[in-house]
């Protein structure tokens, strides 16, 4: 049960990883840019994420401000946007370093990403579980 509430974001996970520090001094950084990040850090094992005070999960949302700034989950962000990650810093460190990948293309946009890998990280926001509105068990 505790494994699943990590992947469900309503425990805290800890472990080895790394830390994601994107700062953005132009604002440039938009919704989809955090997106991706996020997508390559899954698509490289991530097992638990955490953007400043926000917890990443399965229907995580990103979307950008009229103003400026971005809103995940519906919760203002403001930078520098820290990723917080579970999952092996030498699997995780590479995918985000890969030619034309996510530190290029926030360097791209005048955004500095540092990468810092730690032994121990913990991802501590949590979410509260919500009944889902479709989806219902399936019987065999």
């Amino acid at each position: 049960m505790t494994e699943l509430g990590v992947l469900a974001g309503t425990v805290k996970a800890t472990g080895p990883g790394i830390v994601l520090t994107v700062d953005d001094p132009q604002g440039l950084v938009k919704a989809d840019m955090l997106l991706d990040t996020l997508q390559e850090l899954r698509a490289a094992g991530a097992e638990a994420i955490q953007i400043n005070d926000v917890r990443v999960v399965v229907n995580t949302y990103f979307t950008d401000l009229s103003g400026g700034g971005v809103q995940i989950d519906g919760k203002k962000v403001s930078q520098p946007y820290r990723f917080t990650v579970v999952g092996n810093p030498q699997d995780l460190t590479p995918a985000l370093n890969i030619p034309g990948g996510v530190v290029r293309t926030l360097e791209s946009h005048q955004a500095r990403a540092t990468i810092t890998q730690q032994q121990k990280v913990v991802v501590d926001a949590l979410v509260d579980l919500k009944t889902p509105q479709y989806a219902k068990p399936a019987s065999k």
